[in-house]
């Protein structure tokens, strides 16, 4: 399969360097799912799939002409670069030492792509170029879902015989009826995370869509790809990013809502013998899988002086597995924990500040901007990151659903850097839409 990988991601790069540099950036996003992620090329200490090569030379293009006005750094830039940086030093300190190819991938997936999408999407013009891309993935991926659900049959199931890792628990399992779709990814929860991020994309450039009627078409298409998983996490980070992005035009009663959650998660702590997190438990789709994923919580929190530190450097997790007694071998399916027991709690602290301080530059983005679509992508964007947080607590994130969410947060962060300037005091507006915003044309 590495002489297909190859010859895939040629292509896509020749196709990628010819194109604009928001078309570019979609064309990485297309190849994270038009062909398995976890098909590569071994090159050196690198294994390389379709996206990572074509994000490494669009970098080299961009970093090397002459002509491309690199961005400001920024706060985000400097924790997402030391995430990375502290998996490294934690792996040195580790007895095992660190593993050439996860350090590598794991800077690909991560550093390499946001850093792509901070140079690439730093006009509303390449934003706009991005749509096109999307929208065919997202088009394309929900009919592969679709047919797979239904048919329980897909063209990539052929494939997975070449991939060199076993998922844990039977992932090809069936629910109200249908086979839980999977497609190009390796397993159905991360073929819904991605089409989530995808309808994310999509909403962010509602207001930037040339054809606003298929860009509608696209965006039923990623939610019904995603919902084709049938798997709670992505069905919930729908219903999340739904939820966030109805208080675009409400802006006013955002900081309510977070005081009622907050107060309704101290009412169920103190009347209620167990934790609030426990009601997770009644909105899965499987109550199995989601006792598990609040007993793993409860377990990891007991034993974190085991990994605080550096992580668990591969000692052994089996009295963790007696402790939550529901299967043979341990599957951490929450993102800030699997990064905890990677490499120490610094590591999702450094993650979490990264997304706090891009949604908290977007906020000042969208409050000082009167320009309705400019203000309905940054907010849309904010809103993503929020709903892939929260997400995130039911599923660790690797392949595409990794790329996808990197290139959002390197978008955001220029975007926010490129806040066009109110004509008119944001206080005379009184939150209210104006008749004829002037849009800047870049």
């Amino acid at each position: 399969m590495e002489l297909y990988t190859g010859l895939i991601a040629i292509g896509l790069s020749v196709l990628a360097l010819m194109s604009r540099p928001g078309t570019a950036v979609g064309i990485v996003i297309f190849s994270t799912l038009i062909w398995p992620e976890y098909l590569r090329v071994g090159i050196g200490p690198a294994e390389m799939s379709a996206p990572r090569i074509i994000a490494l030379l669009l970098v080299c293009k961009f970093v090397l002409a002459p002509r491309v006005k690199l961005p400001k750094i920024s706060a985000v830039d400097l924790l997402v670069l030391a995430l990375w940086l502290w998996t490294i030093f934690a792996a040195l300190l580790s007895e095992n030492g660190p593993k050439p190819s996860r350090m590598v991938g794991a800077g690909l997936d991560t550093v390499l792509i946001y850093v792509l999408a901070r140079i690439a999407l730093t006009t509303e013009k390449s934003v706009r170029d991005l749509i096109t891309p999307v929208a065919l993935i997202s088009i394309t991926m929900c009919l592969f879902g679709v047919f797979e659900a239904a048919t329980h049959y897909s063209p990539y199931h052929q494939l997975e015989q070449y991939r060199n890792w076993v998922n844990l628990g039977d992932e090809a399992g069936q629910r109200l009826g249908f086979l839980r779709a999977r497609t190009s990814t390796s397993t159905p929860i991360f073929f819904g995370l991605a089409m989530v991020l995808l309808a994310a994309i999509l909403w962010a450039t509602k207001s930037h869509a040339r054809h606003i009627a298929l860009h509608w078409v696209a965006i039923a298409a990623a939610v019904l790809g995603a919902l084709t998983s049938l798997s709670s996490g992505p069905w919930i980070g729908c219903a999340i990013l739904f939820f966030c992005n109805f208080f675009e035009k409400k802006t006013k009663y955002i900081k309510p809502m977070i005081g009622i959650s907050l107060l309704g998660i101290l009412f169920v702590e103190v009347v209620s013998n167990r934790h609030f997190y426990h009601l997770i438990s009644y909105l899965g789709l499987s109550g199995g899988t989601a006792w598990y994923r609040t007993r793993l919580i409860e377990v990891m929190i007991s034993h974190l002086n085991e990994y605080w530190l550096i992580g668990m450097d591969g000692k052994s997790t089996d009295h963790w597995i007696q402790e939550i007694g529901s299967q043979a071998s341990l599957d951490i399916v929450n993102h800030f924990l699997l990064l905890a027991y990677l490499s120490g709690i610094m590591a999702p602290i450094l993650y979490i500040a990264s997304h706090y301080y891009a949604v908290k530059q977007a906020i000042k983005s969208y409050t000082r901007s009167t320009e309705i679509p400019y203000r309905h992508l940054v907010f849309c964007m904010a809103s993503a990151i929020v709903a892939l947080n929260i997400t995130s607590m039911s599923v660790g994130i690797y392949g595409p659903a990794l790329i996808i969410s990197n290139i959002m947060l390197g978008g955001l962060v220029s975007i926010n850097q490129i806040a066009p300037k109110s004509r008119i005091p944001l206080g005379r507006t009184q939150g209210k839409e104006l008749k004829n915003p002037q849009f800047n044309k870049v």
